[in-house]
């Protein structure tokens, strides 16, 4: 697993340290991830100023793309299941 703690400030240095253009999108998933509408949030994208081929690649990267989550207890994790938005919990 990759941990942000230190790659993002090592990707960071790099692009600073060769005076490359570098940018960062963090998405909130614990909050927002199943609730997200995502055609309304690259519309969100572009009128807050983010280049269009940067949202296509979000989209490109979400087309098609069907949510699912484990729970672990204690040392196992369940086996995979689908998330869906407003679907009650199992």
């Amino acid at each position: 697993m990759l941990r942000s703690d230190f790659w993002l400030p090592f990707i960071m240095q790099q692009y600073k340290r060769y005076n490359l253009p570098l940018i960062s999108i963090f998405i909130d998933y614990v909050a927002a991830f199943n609730s997200v509408e995502w055609e309304t949030l690259c519309k969100i994208l572009l009128e807050d100023g983010m280049l269009q081929e940067f949202v296509d690649i979000l989209e490109a990267y979400y087309q098609g793309c069907a949510s699912a989550s484990r729970v672990r207890v204690y040392v196992e994790d369940s086996s995979l299941f689908d998330v869906e938005w407003g679907q009650p919990s199992k």
